[in-house]
């Protein structure tokens, strides 16, 4: 019996530095998982994330990262 593999978990990882609260990764999450505020983009609902990635690739300021949780060893900025 093969053991079921665990998919590496990912989520979108946000610079508030670079951040000018646009929107657009908001516009764009297929499962409306983000919601937008005057700081910048928060993710609401994590376990609805697709980690698809729609969000990094749309942001002109490359604000948003996705972030394999495995690695994270110390509290995200």
């Amino acid at each position: 019996m093969t053991p079921h593999l665990i998919p590496a978990w990912e989520l979108p990882v946000l610079d508030l530095r670079r951040c000018n609260a646009c929107g657009l990764c908001v516009i764009v999450c297929p499962t409306q998982c983000l919601r937008g505020s005057r700081l910048g983009p928060w993710l609401i609902r994590p376990l609805d994330c697709l980690a698809c990635a729609a969000c990094v690739v749309v942001c002109p300021k490359n604000a948003l990262q996705m972030v394999n949780l495995s690695d994270v060893e110390e509290p995200l900025p």
